[in-house]
């Protein structure tokens, strides 16, 4: 959805390309017409390798299945051109605490999975720095319209407390997205 919708918006493109760990996804994005003109591949946040260098790097709700940010922040600088930018968009903590979290949902999963760590705004700019990137901003996002409960209670929603929009989901985690804005 997000490269369909960047390739409409922004016509002048030259290589757009989507990378997924999941090999279902990635076979069902290769066999839709609308995404012809795009390259899919099936890779690794950490491990990526493909041979070339973008003007933009977007990432959206991958950070949090990694304990650690470092090696992502080296692939994404492996693949940064110089004053490239990447956008990161995931939950990130405004302390300076960063929280490993793992579920189950019963009866689904007999195993626990990641996906929803909390890494800090300060561990993602030590880290981002210590590969040679340059964190310019932590912009926070909100959502234009309000986002209902989903069947999936994994899955987030909005709500307001306060007057202010947080997202929230059954893990019982109340939160704020941020997208980082990040310069090699």
């Amino acid at each position: 959805e997000l490269l369909y919708n960047i390739r409409n918006t922004f016509t002048n493109y030259k290589l757009l390309e989507g990378i997924d760990y999941s090999e279902e996804l990635i076979k069902k994005a290769k066999k839709d017409t609308n995404l012809k003109d795009i390259y899919f591949s099936v890779g690794d946040a950490e491990k990526f390798t493909l041979d070339k260098e973008f003007d933009f790097i977007v990432s959206v709700g991958v950070v949090g299945y990694f304990d650690c940010l470092k090696p992502i922040f080296t692939c994404i600088n492996k693949h940064l051109k110089k004053h490239g930018k990447a956008f990161i968009l995931h939950l990130f903590n405004k302390e300076n605490v960063d929280v490993l979290i793992r579920y189950r949902k019963n009866p689904n999963f007999t195993d626990f999975q990641p996906g929803w760590n909390h890494h800090s705004l300060q561990t993602a700019k030590i880290d981002a720095e210590s590969v040679g990137l340059k964190f310019c901003e932590a912009h926070k996002f909100n959502l234009s319209f309000v986002d209902a409960k989903k069947e999936d209670p994994t899955r987030s929603w909005t709500t307001y407390i306060n007057g202010k929009q947080k997202f929230m989901n059954g893990l019982g985690l109340i939160y704020d997205l941020y997208c980082l804005e990040i310069e090699k």
